[in-house]
C-alpha cells in the first residue's frame, strides 16, 4: 500500500499519494512559486490537478473495495508511466 502524505503549495497542504505524478508536479510547482516563476507555476500546478495521484480519491478507493483498490493502484501506476514517457519525448 503506497502512503498518503501531504504536499505543500503556496502555503496550502495538499493530500497526494507518495511518488505519484501529482505529488512530484505539486512539488515542482511550490518550488517554482518560491523562485517567483509564476509562468511555471501555473503550468506545473495545472498538470498536477490533471495528474493522478489524489490522497483522498486513493483512500476511498482502498477503503471501499479491495478489488476496486488494487485495480486502481495498477491503472495508477500506467497513467504514470505514460505521463513520463510524454514528458520525457
Amino acid at each position: 500500500m503506497k502512503n498518503v502524505i501531504p504536499v505543500r503549495y503556496r502555503n496550502v497542504d495538499y493530500m497526494v499519494v507518495e511518488g505519484s505524478d501529482k505529488h512530484r508536479f505539486l512539488r515542482e510547482a511550490n518550488e517554482a512559486w518560491n523562485d517567483g516563476n509564476l509562468d511555471a507555476t501555473r503550468e506545473l500546478f495545472a498538470l498536477a490537478l490533471a495528474s493522478p495521484g489524489c490522497g483522498f480519491e486513493y483512500r476511498t478507493m482502498m477503503s471501499s473495495d479491495p478489488a476496486l483498490g488494487a485495480a486502481y493502484l495498477t491503472y495508477s501506476d500506467w497513467a504514470i508511466q505514460q505521463s513520463e514517457a510524454a514528458l520525457n519525448a
